[in-house]
């Protein structure tokens, strides 16, 4: 019979060496019988006031704690919890014990904006649920991974790359001791089954894809399949284009650099019925990118219309006027980027365009589905507001109307709806409004 009070964690975890800095306190009994190399264990503990870091990946886990059923060669795991800042992930499953080792793992996991960390920065925040299936051996493990009903959002570190920590060969530490090791990686390798479809989310864009994919890791992360984007939308230039098709092909190296296909599609509001469309392929680390338009061939006229919604002709003056529509979108979207790393979603994605007036059409929208409860987030999946107004300016002849007077401004609200249902509602003052429904496979 063996008693445990306040036993330390970092006892209990001496046989994970990818767990460092272990605190907290055991609690419970535990009854062994039977030969000593495979006794059968009977009993319960509880660990509370939990803390452990994992070195590899920056993630260090506070406020764990968890109930562990031993039934004979059987572990089980209940309400077993682990914070790291406000987010939130439990585990509960059996795992199966052979001469003391983890041999068999069946395990589901819940997630609720937990970070992903690389060296301490956070990559992404998951929100959802999977099931693992796993056998575990000497060095590693593998087996089936099975995701439902995830969601991940992208925060602001995902598209920066850490400064490594690893030590620096052109760097020598004089009177250091270099302790070379000999221990073996620990290997990985699961099949991850994510055909039910689950969700992408970043500042600008989001998408919804399914993916079957061979993950590895040995001394770094392969994988190895396909993921398919069934819909989603991004942001050029504060034009949005939804995405008609797309995929990436992940090869199993270990660069991560996957083959990528993409066609996108943005109907100008200002030309009803006409569009712009990019085309990505190539690899992701160098894609080759294509605009193609209903009106024109030609880049530089395909980038004035995302930028000021018209076709500049080949005089003087228009040469003139489109790389100033350009500078102009490229500042508002610098300038929004800056204020939404400082002060976050409360700042709108804003753009700023030629109008028909000669002036300018200035633009501020929000993306709130974030902030919806959850009791309507089964009902509307994305919400988009969105306001403008027009300004005059001075005509090609030379006017002396006034420039800068606002001649007309209004709203636009826009609602993702489920089976790929969007509500669009305009409302221009005084009396001027429009409903549209609409269904976008």
């Amino acid at each position: 019979m063996l008693e445990l009070v306040d036993t330390p964690l970092e006892a209990a975890l001496f046989w994970l060496p990818q767990v460092d800095e272990a605190r907290g306190g055991l609690f419970g009994t535990v009854d062994v019988r039977g030969i000593a190399s495979d006794p059968l264990l009977e009993g319960e503990i509880e660990l509370r006031d939990g803390r452990l870091s994992i070195p590899a990946l920056g993630q260090r886990l506070d406020d764990v704690e968890g109930i562990l059923v031993l039934e004979g060669h059987t572990l089980v795991l209940q309400r077993f919890e682990a914070h790291d800042g406000d987010g939130v992930a439990s585990i509960a499953g059996d795992v199966t014990l052979e001469r003391f080792s983890p041999v068999r793992a069946d395990l589901a996991l819940d997630a609720e904006a937990f970070p992903v960390r690389q060296e301490g920065s956070v990559l992404a925040r998951l929100t959802g649920r999977s099931r693992l299936g796993a056998r575990l051996f000497d060095g590693g493990l593998e087996g089936d991974v099975t995701i439902d009903g995830l969601s991940i959002w992208l925060g602001d570190d995902a598209g920066r790359s850490p400064q490594s920590l690893a030590p620096h060969p052109d760097v020598v530490v004089l009177g250091a001791d270099s302790d070379a090791t000999t221990e073996e990686p620990y290997a990985v390798s699961l099949h991850v089954d994510a055909t039910q479809p689950f969700s992408i989310k970043g500042e600008d864009f989001a998408a919804e894809l399914v993916a079957l994919l061979e993950l590895g890791y040995v001394d770094a992360l392969q994988l190895k399949g396909e993921v398919e984007l069934r819909s989603g939308h991004f942001d050029i230039f504060g034009k949005r284009f939804d995405v008609e098709r797309g995929a990436l092909v992940f090869d199993g190296e270990t660069d991560l650099d996957p083959s990528v296909n993409l066609v996108a599609v943005h109907e100008l509001r200002s030309r009803s019925g006409e569009t712009v469309t990019v085309s990505a392929s190539g690899r992701l680390s160098d894609p080759v990118i294509r605009f193609a338009s209903s009106l024109t061939n030609d880049r530089a006229e395909i980038v004035a219309l995302l930028v000021s919604g018209e076709v500049r002709g080949d005089n003087a003056q228009d040469v003139e006027r489109a790389p100033t529509d350009f500078l102009a979108g490229i500042a508002a979207g610098v300038l929004t980027l800056s204020l939404r790393e400082e002060f976050g979603q409360v700042v709108p994605t804003i753009v700023v365009e030629g109008n028909a007036y000669g002036g300018t059409r200035i633009r501020g929208g929000w993306r709130l589905e974030e902030v919806l409860p959850e009791s309507l987030r089964d009902v509307i999946r994305g919400v988009y507001i969105e306001g403008y107004f027009n300004t005059t300016g001075q005509d090609g002849e030379g006017s002396r109307r006034t420039v800068g007077q606002v001649l007309d401004y209004g709203f636009l609200l826009e609602l993702a709806l489920p089976r790929d249902v969007v509500n669009t509602n305009t409302f221009t003052p005084p009396n001027n409004f429009s409903l549209d429904v609409t269904w976008q496979p």
